[in-house]
């Protein structure tokens, strides 16, 4: 149990740390949650939700996003 509990402390911190980098990229280029979210045919509550490690984005979703955006 002990060695699950880690791991999903581990999976959390991760999903953090992406979505803090994708906001500081964001930020960086001066481009709006809308303009990402649009962009990346996403919507924007859940870009939001990706930055702030609420949801993490499956390998697809953060391709749509740089792809579109960064």
């Amino acid at each position: 149990m002990v060695k699950s509990a880690l791991g999903a402390t581990a999976r959390a911190q991760d999903t953090e740390s992406v979505g803090a980098r994708l906001r500081e990229r964001r930020l960086a280029l001066r481009l709006t949650l809308r303009q990402v979210a649009d962009r990346a045919g996403l919507s924007e509550g859940f870009v939001s939700q990706l930055e702030r490690g609420v949801h993490s984005g499956s390998i697809a979703t953060l391709q749509k996003i740089l792809i579109g955006n960064l």
